[in-house]
């Protein structure tokens, strides 16, 4: 009988398994409440979305560093929680604009050479107004986020560009729609969101109670975190109340430094609900009792982890060895609460207000400016270290200005577009003349419109004599902007003669030019 062939397979070695690397996600939640994943290649964000992938396709991912693009898109994620999609993109499309022009990191000089770049696309005075704004307010984002890149003072600088007329609220120019203080307006129309959003349960106490000690007291996010239920005081003398707020700046030890301010009945009383509440829930997570030795160490603004410690015996030995452990995040923890404020600004063209933190700091010190508070006083009550850091707030200074000309009028010359062919041997017949006063002609416009010398300078109209005075024109100009801020103006009124007082000087650097053997037309 034929033995039957049995085949033997043979067990083949087994390849070695590849290690698939895992895609980091961290997903970010927009103002809108949409979700987004912060690492991917596009943002979607409603009808709108963010193409990162359009830094490649312009070529600026090859042509900056790494560390500037990742720094843009962490000032973006944080953007886009605090403002509506629309004017994130609006943002978005101007930083990338402005990074044409960088590459280790966002320059005054870059910034100039975009601004400059604007004016010769053709665009108009009030399109270039809104781009610079919408520039801006990145860059304030970018600064506050303390994010790599920024060259010191650049936001200072940006921030002195004139910005077309305010809106109802006299704002304080100084700072930007998005990051700088509420107007009086928007202040008072998220007050009042806030108080209804409390009375019909849209808003809890206790995020009520947050938003209402940053109105008063601007505190840093950190700080807020920081309160404790001991830090609510009745006076000794039983007269008023006062809160003892953390200082948490100048590497100081955690709750080593404090500043106690007074504090009204009404917020005192707020406060002690919020305390009665917070560890009536508490004592029911835990099923226990609160200790009155536990009560004066909890914090004040309780969150899960506090909630999920079990008993008054683990939070004192967490406290002694991790005192920062059951802190809130405060701006994590306001975010579902900000994503729910409908109040919107005429200073964005009706859209949604931008709310942060940083804003409500901003304004407490800007509302004390205004009221006359001396700087001692703000830093006193902020929390600063020194009088420095508030002069943002009261006072509008000059001093890189000399600087800040010399790069605006670098940066304008291909713009003010080669003013040394504008430039006029003699008049031009028929043309009207511009005056610097009665005695001194400075050129020729085809179109004159009346708007004096300042205005005519920066003018694609306007032709400048070769051999007229500017230097005068110049002294005039900067005479006048020193005048106005001695008499204590600022913002637009001052900010607008930039422009005019660098065209200014192109046109001398065009003159000297000329008269060193170049052309000018007759």
């Amino acid at each position: 009988m034929e033995k039957q062939k049995v085949q033997i397979l043979k067990k083949t070695p087994e390849q070695p398994r590849v290690k698939v690397a895992k895609v980091k996600q961290t997903i970010r939640t927009a103002r809108s409440g949409e979700i987004f994943v912060f690492e991917s290649n596009e943002w979607r964000l409603g009808d709108l979305k963010l193409p990162w992938s359009i830094l490649d396709e312009k070529g600026i991912t090859a042509q900056v560093t790494p560390v500037l693009l990742t720094s843009f898109r962490k000032m973006m994620a944080e953007l886009v929680e605090e403002v509506s999609e629309s004017y994130a993109r609006k943002v978005f499309d101007q930083v990338i604009s402005l990074l044409k022009f960088c590459r280790d990191e966002l320059t005054i000089a870059a910034f100039e050479t975009w601004r400059a770049a604007l004016s010769k696309q053709g665009l108009g005075a009030n399109s270039q107004i809104v781009y610079v704004t919408y520039c801006r307010a990145g860059l304030n984002a970018w600064a506050d986020g303390n994010y790599p890149g920024l060259e010191q003072g650049l936001t200072d600088h940006a921030n002195r560009i004139y910005s077309g007329s305010m809106t109802s609220g006299e704002a304080v120019r100084e700072l930007c729609p998005v990051r700088g203080p509420f107007t009086q307006a928007e202040e008072a129309a998220l007050i009042r969101w806030l108080h209804q959003s409390y009375a019909n349960g849209t808003l809890s106490l206790q995020d009520y109670a947050i938003f209402m000690v940053e109105l008063d007291y601007g505190c840093r996010p950190v700080e807020l975190a920081a309160l404790r239920v001991s830090d609510v005081m009745e006076r000794e003398n039983g007269v008023g109340y006062e809160i003892r707020i953390p200082t948490a700046k100048g590497q100081r030890n955690y709750r080593e430094s404090f500043r106690v301010l007074e504090m009204s009945a009404d917020l005192y009383a707020l406060l002690n609900e919020v305390i009665h509440q917070g560890q009536a829930k508490l004592a029911q997570a835990w099923g226990q009792p609160i200790s009155p030795r536990t009560s004066k160490q909890l914090p004040l603004f309780i969150g899960k982890r506090l909630l999920a410690a079990g008993s008054s015996e683990a939070i004192e030995h967490r406290i002694v060895k991790t005192p920062k452990t059951f802190d809130i995040a405060v701006s994590s923890y306001l975010q579902s609460s900000i994503r729910k404020c409908p109040v919107t600004t005429e200073r964005l063209d009706g859209e949604l207000l931008p709310l942060s933190l940083y804003r409500f700091r901003r304004t407490v010190a800007t509302r004390l400016a205004e009221a006359g508070a001396t700087d001692e006083t703000i830093a006193a009550i902020l929390g600063h270290t020194s009088t420095k850091t508030v002069k943002v707030y009261t006072a509008h200074t000059y001093e890189d200005q000399e600087a800040s000309d010399a790069i605006m009028a670098e940066a304008w010359m291909p713009v003010l577009n080669g003013m040394n062919e504008r430039l006029l041997e003699t008049p031009i017949p028929g043309q009207a003349k511009v005056h610097l006063n009665r005695d001194v002609d400075i050129g020729n416009c085809s179109q004159l419109c009346g708007g004096g010398f300042l205005n005519c300078y920066p003018c694609a109209k306007f032709r400048p004599f070769a051999d007229a005075d500017h230097e005068e024109a110049l002294t005039k100009a900067e005479s006048e902007r020193q005048s106005r801020i001695d008499k204590g103006m600022s913002g637009s009124e001052v900010d607008s003669l930039d422009l005019p007082i660098a065209a200014i000087k192109a046109t001398i650097l065009a003159c000297e030019i000329h008269k060193k053997g170049g052309s000018a037309h007759g």
